[in-house]
C-alpha cells in the first residue's frame, strides 16, 4: 500500500477509486470515517432574570458588554461639570438608555416609578446591575465545572 500520494486532485481521486475497487480495507475504513457525520450541541443558557424592586427583568447583555459600557461612560463623562446641563442630560439619557438595553425597554421608568433619575443614580444602578450579571456568570461557570 502506498503511504503518500503525489499529483493533482484528479490523480488523487483516481487513486482512491482504484484502491476502493481493489478492496483496500484500510482505505475503506478511512472513507467510512471521513463520511461519518459528527453532531455537536452547544449549551446556551436561557435568558437570565433579575428582580429589581419586585419587578422581574430579562438580562439582554453580557457582563463584558456592561463593563465595557461602564468604562466608556467613565471616560466620556469624567470631566462632567455641574453647570453643563446639556452634557448632564446627555449622560443621563445615555446611561438610562443603556440600562433599558440591558433590561428591556421601559426598565428605567419601571424602576424609578416614573421619577427623574440623576447621573449619579443612573451610574449606581448600572454598576449594581453589572455586579449581579457578573455574579450570574460566576455561578454558571461554577455549575459547569462542579
Amino acid at each position: 500500500m502506498e503511504s503518500c500520494i503525489y499529483g493533482d486532485e484528479l490523480d488523487v481521486c483516481l487513486w482512491i477509486v482504484k484502491k476502493l475497487k481493489e478492496g483496500d480495507i484500510f482505505l475503506n475504513k478511512i472513507m467510512i470515517k471521513m463520511n461519518t457525520k459528527k453532531k455537536l450541541v452547544l449549551k446556551m443558557p436561557e435568558f437570565q432574570e433579575i428582580e429589581i424592586n419586585g419587578d422581574i427583568f430579562l438580562i439582554y447583555k453580557s457582563d463584558v458588554d456592561v463593563l465595557n459600557k461602564i468604562m466608556e461612560i467613565q471616560v466620556k463623562y469624567s470631566d462632567l461639570k455641574n453647570d453643563d446641563f446639556k452634557s448632564i442630560q446627555a449622560a443621563i439619557n445615555e446611561i438610562t438608555g443603556y440600562i433599558d438595553e440591558v433590561l428591556g425597554d421601559g426598565a428605567v421608568f419601571k424602576i424609578s416609578k416614573g421619577r427623574p433619575v440623576s447621573v449619579a443614580l443612573a451610574v449606581e444602578w448600572l454598576t449594581d446591575i453589572f455586579s449581579v450579571i457578573n455574579s450570574i456568570g460566576d455561578d454558571y461557570i461554577e455549575e459547569m465545572y462542579e
